[in-house]
């Protein structure tokens, strides 16, 4: 099903449509947040979180391609603008380091 978002002539892409405050004429102030993409259609703020294994400190990204990788030893569960804790693997070399 497509959603009425997609026929506004005025969406841009990294911008949602929110159908509580309709009509939009200036999606400039719906911006898609931190940790979140938002392509052509994009009905909520919070639809299309950044997959388990990436996130995103940028604002009005259009595609999960746009989410960058988690850093090597970190934990990035998705849908957030950044990485979190340390892996045991990383645990695990410095211990092996130490003995």
């Amino acid at each position: 099903m497509i959603s009425p978002c997609e026929y506004t002539n005025y969406l841009i892409l990294g911008h949602y449509c929110d159908f509580n405050d309709q009509p939009i004429e200036d999606y400039t102030s719906y911006a898609c947040p931190e940790g979140y993409y938002c392509p052509n259609g994009t009905e909520y703020s919070t639809q299309y979180g950044c997959p388990p294994g990436t996130y995103s400190p940028a604002t009005k990204l259009t595609s999960s391609q746009d989410c960058l990788p988690c850093p090597t030893g970190k934990y990035c569960y998705g849908s957030n603008e950044t990485y979190t804790g340390t892996t045991n693997l990383l645990l695990s070399d410095s211990n092996a380091l130490s003995t």
